[in-house]
C-alpha cells in the first residue's frame, strides 16, 4: 500500500522510515557509536508544519543506551525561512538544484503531499517514474491522494519548472558537478525561496 497522506508517522511511514530511521538505524549499528556521547544536529523548523511547530529544540534520542548517550539538537527551530536563505546568501552556497527548477522544498520529489502543480512539475521533470508511480496505482487499486490518481491530480495543475535542461540534468545526476555548491559572487535567489509546496502539514 502507499503511505497514507496524513501527519502521524505511525501510519505515514515514508518519512519515519527513509528519513528519521535511517540515521537511527547508522547510530544503532555503527561500531563507532557503540559508546559515548553523540549529537545529532538536524534542520526541522517550526515554520514549516503544525507537527514540527511542537518539536524541542534539544530531546534526548531514541538511540541512547546505558553505554551512550544521544541528544538531538534541531539548531534552527525557531528560524524564519528569511533567515535560512539570508545565511545561504551569505556564504555565496547554490542551493539544491530542485530550487532552481520551482521547488519550495527539497525532499521527495513524488511526495504523497504534492499539490497539482508539483505532480505536474514532477512529471515534466521525470515522466518514466511518474508512469511508474501512476502504473502501481492502478495495479493497486488506490490512489496516493483521495479524488484521483496522480495523472488527474497533474491535469489540474501547471509545471513551474523552467527551461533549463542543464539544471535538470544535475538535478537528476547522482553525482553533483565539483564546484556547483560554490555559487560565490554568482549567487542568485532561485525561483523556489519562499514557496509554498506540498508537504506535510
Amino acid at each position: 500500500m502507499f503511505p497514507a497522506a496524513v501527519a502521524d508517522l505511525r501510519t505515514r511511514w515514508c518519512s519515519a522510515i527513509l528519513k528519521i530511521d535511517v540515521a537511527t538505524s547508522a547510530i544503532n549499528n555503527d561500531p563507532r557509536f557503540k559508546n559515548g556521547k553523540i549529537l545529532e544536529i538536524t534542520g526541522e523548523r517550526r515554520q514549516e508544519s503544525n507537527n514540527r511547530a511542537r518539536y524541542a529544540e534539544v530531546e534526548k534520542h531514541k538511540s541512547t543506551t546505558q553505554s551512550r548517550r544521544v541528544d538531538q539538537w534541531r539548531a534552527i527551530i525557531d528560524w524564519p525561512e528569511e533567515r535560512v536563505w539570508e545565511i545561504i546568501q551569505r556564504w555565496g552556497i547554490r542551493p539544491h538544484p530542485a530550487y532552481y527548477l520551482g521547488w519550495g522544498r527539497v525532499s521527495c520529489m513524488f511526495c504523497i503531499f504534492g499539490n497539482p502543480d508539483q505532480w505536474a512539475s514532477a512529471n515534466a521533470v521525470n515522466p518514466r517514474m511518474f508512469w511508474r508511480i501512476l502504473n502501481y496505482e492502478r495495479q493497486f487499486g488506490r490512489t496516493i491522494q483521495q479524488g484521483g490518481d496522480i495523472e488527474r491530480l497533474a491535469s489540474k495543475g501547471k509545471s513551474y519548472v523552467p527551461d533549463d535542461p542543464e539544471m535538470i540534468r544535475i538535478a537528476m545526476s547522482d553525482e553533483v558537478p565539483h564546484g556547483y555548491a560554490q555559487a560565490g559572487a554568482a549567487w542568485t535567489m532561485p525561483f523556489g525561496a519562499f514557496k509554498r509546496s506540498g508537504g506535510p502539514l
